[in-house]
């Protein structure tokens, strides 16, 4: 289990704004500037998945970028927590889970939205080690309307630490049935042999207990005769992506071929075709040599 103990960081302190803004390359005028009208640097929208997105900009985005990179990564997390973990890979979320009997998928309901400024005043104050001062300033630069925004470079991290006492707990709770656990920001995965009805109702508990609730609907028990999918991946036999998966991917490979480069969204769906070829490249090296091969062959001359 992680230390309760405040984050210590040797390199630089976070003790007094004056001292915050300059890790940040920011003078405190402007820092206490942003982070007094820091709701108007929103421009919320919803994605093509129906998700409200709180979407942080301008010299805002720029400030939560600098956090993230210069304070959140340098924390150490615990090996559990995976999800935007400076040095971690999807692969050290999925690859404890595989060859496993029983596993089973949960995610917190809303996370973001019920992650409060005061939870997250508490993060700067008690796990980042911040002075009052520093803490509400930080808080100020790293909420949006009272909660955690949807979209923002510090987001992640910050969830992760406002979810650590009590995935301390759960992880406890977990390991006492046999099982282990890994944390990908709000989504958690466990996987182990006999799964006892009491295990999936007490780690709901436990999580109400501190303030966050599981999406009942949304708790998947999978056992090994059928696919085990964790965030999206197989982990029956092997890491993998689903051949559905694979194959939605091919088709959207022949669209580009068929669009040809003249389309005037051809560049953007040329990259996102590219991103979603890439992040098979552990999983499938040989799909992704022949997909490859196709990509190069489109032709790109105004990219």
């Amino acid at each position: 289990m992680t230390s309760s103990k405040p984050f210590n960081p040797t390199v630089f302190p976070l003790k007094s704004p004056t001292n915050f803004a300059w890790l940040l390359g920011v003078s405190i005028e402007e820092l206490e500037e942003i982070a007094e009208k820091a709701d108007s640097f929103y421009s919320p929208f919803v994605n093509d998945k129906g998700r409200n997105i709180d979407n942080p900009r301008q010299k805002l985005k720029i400030i939560q970028g600098k956090i993230n990179k210069k304070i959140l990564t340098q924390y150490p997390f615990p090996d559990f927590i995976t999800g935007g973990v400076k040095g971690k890979k999807i692969q050290d979320h999925l690859s404890i889970h595989v060859q496993r009997p029983v596993v089973v998928t949960l995610d917190v309901k809303n996370c973001f939205p019920n992650i409060s400024n005061t939870m997250v005043y508490k993060v700067w104050r008690e796990r980042l080690g911040c002075y009052p001062d520093t803490a509400r300033l930080a808080t100020r630069l790293t909420t949006f309307k009272g909660h955690v925004p949807l979209g923002s470079a510090t987001s992640n991290l910050i969830a992760a630490l406002a979810l650590l006492p009590c995935l301390e707990k759960v992880k406890c709770l977990v390991e006492k049935h046999g099982f282990c656990m890994r944390q990908f920001v709000d989504d958690t995965a466990l996987s182990g042999g006999n799964l006892k009805d009491n295990l999936i109702t007490d780690i709901c508990k436990e999580f109400s207990r501190q303030g966050f609730t599981i999406k009942r609907k949304k708790v998947i028990v999978m056992r090994s005769n059928k696919p085990q999918l964790v965030t999206k991946m197989l982990v029956n036999r092997k890491m993998g992506k689903p051949r559905g998966e694979r194959n939605k991917i091919r088709t959207a490979l022949k669209q580009l071929e068929l669009m040809g480069s003249a389309h005037p969204q051809f560049a953007t769906a040329y990259l996102k075709v590219r991103g979603r070829i890439n992040y098979l490249k552990p999983f499938h090296p040989r799909v992704v040599e022949q997909m490859t091969e196709r990509l190069e062959n489109i032709k790109t001359d105004h990219l």
